[in-house]
């Protein structure tokens, strides 16, 4: 016997000795799970095995614990997998890993040179994303009415951790980037103004150029996410494979 339960908006699948949560919030999946689902798109054609991975790795579950689930439970499992895929998420201007709170770059006048390039060169990896999120988050160092200042950018930090990080605070930032590109594109020239630095032509076609990264490596997640929802939909509407 086998049920599914929901208790303070967690959802539970239960049968025999197996027990584990679906989640039903972008907040309960993870940056790094989103990566590894990435990776097997790229790698598999095979939509049935695509689909038991990406059960496996949402749920936290072996793929030979994936198979021994029933056919009604895989699709009703993957039917709240869809729903929570399709959901939409704010931007989230900070969160918390375990104990540290963690909040976006507070000002667009304050970002290095050094900020600048690792955010062109992260923005258009998919390998990359954690990185390019270990910029756009950092710890919280100080806080006052109301305002927050942000760990110093160095480059070195662990950058894996942000692996960890929800992910609807990585949808959200990804949206708000996406607006985000066109005053980097702004702001950029007037910090190099500031810092004596003269822009010729080939420089602001870079710029324009990455601004580009940015639109271009936002809607390549977005197509991602809807790969994942339409081969959850596909396999859980087709008899898998024994």
């Amino acid at each position: 016997m086998s049920y599914i339960t929901i208790i303070e908006n967690v959802v539970t699948y239960s049968m025999k000795q197996l027990e584990f949560n679906v989640p039903d919030s972008l907040s309960e999946i993870t940056l790094g799970q989103y990566m590894e689902i990435q990776t097997i798109l790229d790698g598999n054609d095979d939509e049935y095995v695509i689909g038991l991975k990406m059960v496996s790795i949402l749920c936290g579950i072996t793929e030979g614990e994936v198979r021994g689930i029933s056919k009604t439970d895989y699709d009703d499992i993957s039917q709240i997998l869809i729903k929570t895929l399709k959901s939409t998420a704010k931007w989230k201007q900070r969160y918390k890993l375990g104990d540290v709170e963690y909040g976006f770059i507070p000002s667009l006048d304050n970002l290095s040179i050094g900020e600048y390039i690792d955010l062109d060169t992260f923005v258009g990896d998919q390998d990359n994303l954690h990185k390019l999120m270990s910029i756009l988050y950092r710890p919280i160092i100080h806080t006052s009415l109301g305002r927050y200042e942000v760990e110093k950018y160095t480059g070195n930090q662990d950058m894996d951790i942000m692996k960890y990080m929800p992910m609807d605070a990585v949808q959200g930032s990804l949206v708000f980037f996406y607006r985000l590109g066109n005053e980097l594109l702004k702001a950029i020239p007037d910090y190099l103004i500031r810092q004596g630095v003269e822009m010729d032509i080939v420089s602001k076609q870079t710029l324009e150029r990455s601004g580009d990264g940015i639109r271009a490596f936002t809607d390549s997640q977005t197509r991602i996410f809807w790969s994942m929802i339409e081969l959850l939909n596909r396999t859980s509407m087709q008899p898998l494979h024994s």
